[in-house]
């Protein structure tokens, strides 16, 4: 697992704690929620500084996570 997919579990994992109630029924929504904004801030900037073609944009996310297509 790329290691900052793994933060971001953790990350999550800890703002879970803080702010929700284990075993509440919202929990894994709100984790997955949380997960998915913490990837969505991470990508943010790099598309930014990407060039406008979508195919760089991927190439950029891709190469950031360490994913290739053998990855698939």
């Amino acid at each position: 697992m790329n290691e900052n997919i793994r933060k971001f579990a953790i990350e999550t994992d800890a703002w879970c704690d803080q702010n929700l109630i284990s075993g509440d029924i919202a929990y894994n929504e709100k984790w997955e929620e949380k997960f998915a904004a913490l990837i969505i801030e991470e990508c943010a900037p790099l598309i930014k500084d990407a060039a406008h073609d979508a195919n760089d944009i991927m190439r950029v996310i891709k190469e950031h996570f360490g994913i290739n297509d053998e990855n698939q």
